[in-house]
C-alpha cells in the first residue's frame, strides 16, 4: 500500500496553512529504536549537551531514549581535577551541569550499548570507562550518598551499564 502524499490533499493543506502550523522535518528513526541489542557503532556524536533532555528522575534523554553519554575530547582530560575522559555519565550529574554552564564544546557520544566498553578515539579503540561518582551520588545509586569511602569504591566498581539499564528502561 503507497501512502498519499498529504501535502498535495488541499483540505488539509489549508487547515494547516489558517493554524499558521510549520511543515516539520520527515521524522527519522534513530537505530537507538531498535530492539536488538546495541553494538559500538550506536555511538553517536551530539554538537552539545542541548541535544539531551532529562528526565524526572535525573537521567539523560536522546530521542526518546535512556542514555549513557560520553566525552572522548582528549584536550580536555580533568575539570575540577577529576579526570572525566575516563568516565561515563548516566544522570544530569553536577559535573554535567558545569558543562552546560560553561557551553563546553567537546565530543559528546551518546549510547545505549550494555556495557562499560567505549570508542574513545578516531582509532577505535574500544576503552572501559568507569561511571561518574557524581552521578551514583545525584541518583543516589545503592545509597551511595549515605555510605562510606569504602563501600562507594565497591559500588563504582561493580557497578554495571546491564544493571542501570535494568533499573532505568531504555525504551520510554
Amino acid at each position: 500500500m503507497k501512502l498519499i502524499n498529504f501535502l498535495d490533499f488541499k483540505p488539509l493543506e489549508n487547515l494547516r496553512t489558517e493554524m499558521k502550523a510549520p511543515l516539520v522535518k520527515p521524522i527519522f528513526i534513530h537505530p537507538f529504536h531498535s530492539h536488538s541489542k546495541p553494538v559500538k557503532s550506536d555511538r553517536i556524536e551530539i554538537e552539545s549537551l542541548d541535544a539531551l533532555t532529562i528526565h524526572p528522575d535525573g537521567t539523560l534523554i536522546f530521542d526518546n531514549t535512556r542514555i549513557i553519554l560520553y566525552i572522548a575530547d582528549n584536550t580536555l582530560l580533568h575539570l575540577y581535577e577529576a579526570p572525566i575522559i575516563s568516565e561515563f555519565h548516566i544522570s544530569s550529574c553536577p559535573t554535567i551541569q558545569e558543562l552546560v554552564t560553561r557551553g563546553r564544546r567537546l565530543r559528546y557520544f551518546v549510547t545505549a550499548a550494555d556495557d562499560e566498553q567505549f570508542v574513545v578515539d578516531d582509532t577505535n579503540e574500544v576503552k572501559k570507562l568507569t561511571v561518574c561518582k557524581d552521578c551514583l551520588l545525584f541518583l543516589n545509586w545503592s545509597q551511595f550518598a549515605d555510605v562510606d569511602q569504602k563501600r562507594k569504591k565497591e559500588i563504582v566498581a561493580t557497578f554495571t551499564v546491564s544493571s542501570f539499564f535494568e533499573k532505568y528502561p531504555r525504551h520510554l
